[in-house]
């Protein structure tokens, strides 16, 4: 799992640049970074779950999976909100955030 947090790590770096940074680096850093590195963090979990492992640890790769893609679907959407693509309506992001917390706790209640 080591290698696991390496890519979530550097997949949440996203979040350390400023508000005033240019678009350009924003959308950059979401792409190059940010999705590509949950993505990696993906395969790892995938490939994890190809060993023998009990029941409870698959449970809780497959909840990093899950939390993994909700992650890419955010930062998807961030980049749309910076492009400007994004239609009229409610702002996502706050659902985002709620369904991440509720992965996030999941793991700690599935001991």
């Amino acid at each position: 799992m080591l290698i696991y947090g390496k890519y979530e790590k550097s997949a949440l770096a996203v979040y350390k640049l400023n508000s005033d940074t240019p678009k350009e680096t924003w959308l950059a850093a979401i792409r190059d970074s940010g999705i590509y590195n949950w993505n990696q963090a993906i395969r790892v979990l995938e490939e994890t779950n190809q060993l023998e492992l009990p029941d409870l640890y698959k449970r809780r790769n497959d909840i990093l999976i899950q939390y993994c893609n909700l992650r890419i679907t955010s930062y998807n959407y961030f980049a749309s909100k910076i492009t400007g693509t994004v239609g009229p309506g409610e702002d996502s992001v706050p659902i985002y955030n709620v369904r991440i917390t509720e992965l996030m706790n999941s793991l700690k209640i599935d001991k």
